[in-house]
């Protein structure tokens, strides 16, 4: 019997929260199954964005380097 294969976006998701000192909202598993969907969920806050796939995000000061 093979065994299930991890989705490498655990580990991402969970490297982002240990670098970004933040406490990712939902289990990996569930943020991964949202973006599936076509949803995207904020990771600091845990709000989730229906259809969040299509709507695009500006960085705070206009996106500048």
């Amino acid at each position: 019997m093979r065994s299930k294969q991890q989705d490498p976006r655990i580990t991402e998701l969970l490297d982002l929260a240990t670098s970004e000192g933040i406490r990712l909202p939902y289990p990996p598993e569930t943020i991964i199954r949202q973006e599936n969907a076509g949803n995207t969920v904020d990771l600091r806050t845990g709000a989730i964005t229906i259809g969040g796939d299509n709507v695009r995000f500006v960085p705070k000061g206009g996106g500048q380097c």
